[in-house]
């Protein structure tokens, strides 16, 4: 899933750092649909025009952060 996005987010990368380091960008297949403030508003304006699972919301700024999730505590 997000093959074509994953690849094109790695092969602009540089370039998003430097002009979009602190916003959040919405891609879908080889474009760059959206860059945003917020995740918020991303996701929102993003909902409007596509079903979920249908695009990637990346942030230069969060590439070199690493999601961490802890253990599963069943009830």
């Amino acid at each position: 899933m997000f093959e074509k996005e994953n690849a094109f987010y790695n092969a602009h990368k540089e370039e998003f750092h430097k002009r979009y380091p602190t916003k959040q960008l919405v891609i879908v297949g080889e474009a760059l649909i959206g860059i945003y403030d917020t995740p918020k508003d991303a996701l929102t304006d993003a909902l409007k025009h596509f079903k979920p699972g249908g695009f990637m919301m990346r942030s230069p700024a969060n590439d070199d952060k690493r999601l961490k999730i802890g253990p599963i505590i069943r009830i």
